[in-house]
């Protein structure tokens, strides 16, 4: 797995890249490659996952997708996963875990609900 810094577009949002197998088995990756990418801070704030170019999803990756999804809960920050291919989202749904996440279409449908996010907060 492979996770990209994207451009920022707002300061208030962190753009990541997905690319590969999300697994965080055979890579060496630690136990937190978003927290390492990111620092631990990241969980506070707005965070777009763009899935495009995942390949797959293994069980590795599903309990990292979990605990990374707990961590931005308990930190008040909101992970939002985007452009999720058809092999990832089946596996996702078989394993109950798509109830849990906050899943959208693609960049446009995320930023659209930080930006209404926002509004409501005001």
């Amino acid at each position: 797995m492979k996770l990209t810094l994207m451009p920022l577009q707002d300061g208030n949002v962190l753009r990541i890249r997905c690319q590969g197998m999300v697994s965080l088995r055979g890579t060496g990756a630690s136990e937190d490659p978003l927290g390492e990418l990111l620092g631990p801070p990241c969980f506070a704030r707005t965070v777009l996952v763009e899935l495009e170019d995942a390949q797959g999803v293994d069980t590795s990756g599903v309990a990292w997708l979990a605990r990374i999804s707990e961590a931005f809960r308990q930190h008040q920050g909101k992970l939002i996963i985007h452009s999720v291919p058809a092999v990832v989202r089946r596996t996702l749904d078989i394993v109950h875990l798509t109830s849990s996440l906050c899943i959208v279409h693609d960049e446009a449908e995320a930023l659209q609900l930080v930006q209404q996010g926002s509004l409501l907060s005001n």
